[in-house]
């Protein structure tokens, strides 16, 4: 994580000297799930992986879902669903949550799945830019904060947490920032 924080400071830092050099901070450093459980008598471990936006840069909006300074690929919901008991039932962009500016920040992605396991499922996090959004830069906008919602109620990924058969686990990854003055 610390690795992912480093670049934007150092952009940030960078800016007025160089600001055809620079891009504006991505919306996540990368998210990682964790679940884990037992499912018809067998055990069973998953992560997977998605991102927010990217930063806007000089010469161009930032991407959606695709995190700088590495882009660790977001996990295909097949892989998801051989892994672990569950079912995603949404995977979109989460449209308008990339910061304002001559270039905008990329987008950040809804990820929806429900717990198909017959037993509670344990499932750790790694999640920022929850309530610090991706901040613009040279004049770009901040993006869009992100959110982890359990049954549509928000909760704190710093705990570990059971999710109970039948849970609707929402991943909302945060926007990237903007670049440059709208």
């Amino acid at each position: 994580m610390t690795g992912q924080l480093i670049p934007p400071a150092i952009m940030g830092a960078l800016a007025p000297i160089l600001p055809n050099k620079v891009r504006a901070a991505s919306g996540s450093p990368l998210w990682c799930i964790h679940l884990s459980g037992v499912h018809q008598d067998d055990r069973f471990t998953s992560r997977f992986f998605l991102n927010g936006g990217q930063g806007g840069g000089a010469n161009s909006d930032g991407l959606p879902t695709l995190s700088l300074p590495s882009n660790l690929a977001n996990t295909p919901i097949e892989v998801l669903e051989t892994q672990a008991p569950v079912r995603v039932i949404r995977r979109a962009l989460r449209r308008e949550t990339g910061g304002r500016g001559h270039h905008r920040g990329g987008d950040g992605q809804t990820f929806e799945l429900v717990v198909l396991a017959d037993s509670p499922v344990t499932a750790s996090f790694m999640a920022d830019r929850l309530k610090t959004p991706a901040p613009g830069l040279l004049g770009g906008s901040a993006g869009s904060c992100g959110r982890v919602l359990v049954d549509g109620t928000p909760i704190d990924p710093r705990e570990i947490i059971l999710l109970q058969p039948g849970a609707r686990l929402t991943l909302e990854t945060p926007g990237g920032g903007g670049f440059g003055k709208p």
